[in-house]
């Protein structure tokens, strides 16, 4: 039911998943999106691991410019390393002294500033629970999984790529379509359009066989795309939208206050 709220964007149709979570399992709100959250995790770790795969194959599809190349593979690498900060913190957290000091209570005497931050480390340490509470195994195998649904999307890519006359790799794409999968779903346009288009003219012009026209090409390629899955998710949402606001219904009217 989230896929209709994701015509709009991805970040609106995981909070929409988190309402229904936090209702279906009486918990607040936070710890619903907490939850979902873990899935970010796993994808930003993926789509980091497939950028270095890719320049790892093919070092040269950022063309000749040292600090682009710099650039993207710091990225690369910090997302993992920040990603196991992440779980470092959220899994020793009663054995950091800092953290755990700020996990309890402040002291009756303490001021404004004290406060603030044993509020703000609550919230952090409540986000971060469900990352901590999953095995190295469990993480790992999330991120294969994710690995695994990316390198699917990378293959629909090309594929339509290609029905548009356009020449791309797979190894090209494994490096390019995760940037192109982050400006999708920053919430700055519906369904990335517009956003996606942009940025697709300059790195996707390269797959444009010469005497066409890179705009038009590419413009038609990425709307394509996005109607697609537009109509796709509008298809598998529709069935099942009815009864899933009919159950936010009935759990509002028994208790409206569980959030």
């Amino acid at each position: 039911a989230s896929y209709v709220v994701n015509i709009v964007n991805y970040h609106a149709a995981t909070l929409g998943m988190a309402w229904v979570i936090a209702r279906r399992r009486g918990v607040g709100f936070v710890a619903a999106a907490s939850a979902l959250a873990v899935l970010s995790w796993l994808d930003l770790v993926a789509l980091a691991l497939l950028v270095s795969g890719g320049l790892a194959l093919a070092p040269s599809i950022l063309g000749d410019d040292g600090d682009l190349h710099g650039l993207v593979r710091v990225v690369s690498f910090a997302i993992p390393l920040g990603a196991a900060i992440l779980v470092a913190i959220a899994r020793g957290r009663a054995h950091i002294p800092l953290i755990a000091s700020l996990s309890q209570a402040p002291a009756v005497d303490a001021g404004k500033v004290r406060r603030g931050l044993h509020v703000f480390a609550g919230i952090v340490l409540t986000a971060l629970a469900p990352l901590g509470s999953l095995s190295l195994a469990a993480l790992s195998l999330g991120i294969c999984i994710r690995l695994g649904f990316v390198l699917l999307y990378v293959v629909l890519n090309h594929q339509l790529m290609v029905a548009f006359g356009m020449t791309p790799t797979l190894t090209e794409l494994c490096v390019l379509l995760p940037v192109m999968t982050v400006v999708g779903v920053v919430p700055l346009s519906v369904s990335g359009i517009g956003t996606t288009q942009i940025l697709a003219r300059t790195l996707y012009a390269r797959f444009v066989p010469a005497g066409l026209a890179v705009a038009p090409v590419i413009d038609a390629y990425t709307t394509a795309l996005i109607i697609g899955f537009i109509a796709a998710r509008g298809l598998l949402a529709l069935p099942v939208l009815s009864g899933v606001l009919a159950e936010l219904r009935s759990a509002s009217a028994v208790d409206p206050d569980r959030l």
